[in-house]
């Protein structure tokens, strides 16, 4: 496969999501997180899915959780320095589980089915003009559920 290229069932999954995005557009945030999970699900397993925004006071503010079935309601947290926000915020670029095992998504606060623990993970910066203003995550309950294709696409 070239570098940038997806299959040809997830190209077409992506090129739905971004016409029926667009039409979307000035709607509101809850139903666009909605279906940018939706359309995930679509292209890989997700059993959990989270939107959060960088606030001052090393503050994050997380208005869209999903465990599961289930909506989780809108929470806040602050981090550290050796965390997973830190390194999106810090590195520009999206996080693998399998780039140190977990360590940094075991560090987080967990939500939801807190009984469960992600066996993979992947969070991608949220950019406006460049500059990291949150960021994204899905996750697994299975180990080795996301490939190259799927970080790409989310």
């Amino acid at each position: 496969m070239p570098p940038f290229a997806f299959s040809v069932s997830t190209a077409a999954i992506l090129r739905d999501a971004d016409r029926k995005i667009r039409a979307r557009v000035g709607g509101s945030h809850h139903a666009l997180y909605d279906y940018w999970r939706v359309t995930m699900s679509k292209i890989c397993p997700v059993d959990s899915f989270y939107v959060g925004f960088y606030q001052e006071n090393r503050t994050i503010v997380f208005p869209y959780n999903y465990d599961g079935h289930e909506y989780v309601y809108p929470d806040f947290h602050t981090y550290g320095d050796d965390s997973l926000a830190t390194y999106i915020l810090t590195q520009k670029r999206p996080y693998r589980f399998a780039d140190d095992q977990g360590r940094l998504v075991s560090r987080g606060v967990a939500y939801g089915d807190e009984s469960r623990t992600s066996a993979d993970s992947v969070a991608v910066p949220i950019l406006v003009d460049g500059t990291v203003v949150g960021l994204a995550s899905i996750q697994a309950y299975r180990p080795g559920t996301y490939r190259e294709e799927h970080v790409r696409a989310f």
